[in-house]
């Protein structure tokens, strides 16, 4: 059993070959017929079917079963062929260590499937004027997840300030970068979000922690949580044109770490992040 190639990542094509021998001397001139099913398993024991192959025609060369697959999920897996044999021809299986990792290709979005058992980490997007970065690291779910990222356009409506002071930033109810959209099919697994503004759009995203450090980004969630609005912390209004229950975020160190939180609240800086600590199921987020 070999696979090719052995390391790679994710939704990339990996070729599996299967090479099925007759031993001892009673098997001379027998060749297997059939097919060999493939199949992958991570450390928990999780098995991924990803299909099979025929035995190609061997008289005179390697009796071998091929099948090339993109869906290998995430993780430190084994692949096995398993052969069921024939009238002739006896069962027998292998396996070959495979390591798939996250593919994070840059861009204004991506989705990573990962086992059971093991984190999940889109790597960093970036928007479309690179003004704004993205990474979403999900923690490790009992059941295999999905865990998909976005930047694009949009807004979300929190009101941070009692009033706005017209200085063009959040108190007015301008949030800057782009729309960050994330979620996981794991109902069991929270995440940590960095979302990083660089240049101007970091200026501002300091500023904007200058004016108020108990809080910043607007966040949107299906789920009621507490949050500030207008300066008081509470329970997160819910605005019916987005669906969605929106507040500031409060700093974990000034809520007792209560989820969601947000840290790195006055960070100096250019290029300023966000670092959320998100419930299991919270999806959205703005800065």
């Amino acid at each position: 059993m070999t696979a090719s190639p052995s390391s790679t990542t994710a939704g990339t094509a990996v070729t599996l070959s299967a090479t099925v021998k007759v031993l001892g001397l009673n098997g001379l001139g027998i060749t297997p017929t059939g097919s060999v099913s493939f199949s992958v398993t991570n450390s928990a024991g999780v098995v991924v079917n990803l299909g099979s192959a025929p035995i190609s025609s061997c008289l005179l060369t390697a009796c071998t079963a091929t099948l090339t697959s993109s869906s290998v999920p995430v993780g430190t897996v084994s692949a096995t062929g398993s052969y069921p044999g024939d009238a002739l021809v006896g069962p027998s299986s292998g396996s070959t260590a495979l390591t798939v990792a996250p593919n994070p290709a840059p861009g204004a979005a991506t989705t990573v499937t990962c086992y059971s058992g093991q984190p999940c980490d889109t790597g960093t997007l970036n928007s479309t004027d690179n003004t704004t970065q993205l990474d979403v690291h999900s923690n490790a779910s009992a059941n295999t997840q999905t865990v998909t990222a976005s930047l694009g356009s949009g807004t979300l409506h929190c009101q941070a300030g009692l009033k706005p002071d017209n200085d063009g930033d959040d108190d007015d109810g301008v949030f800057v970068g782009a729309l960050a959209t994330f979620s996981s099919t794991a109902t069991d697994a929270g995440k940590t979000i960095t979302y990083t503004g660089t240049g101007q759009t970091g200026v501002i995203m300091q500023h904007q922690y200058s004016e108020h450090t108990a809080y910043a980004g607007c966040y949107g969630s299906p789920k009621s949580f507490k949050g500030y609005t207008k300066g008081v912390y509470g329970a997160a209004p819910f605005n019916a044109t987005d669906g969605l229950y929106e507040a500031m975020l409060s700093s974990c160190a000034k809520n007792g770490g209560a989820l969601p939180c947000v840290t790195n609240v006055d960070n100096p800086g250019d290029a300023d992040s966000y670092v959320v600590k998100a419930p299991a199921g919270d999806p959205r987020i703005v800065g």
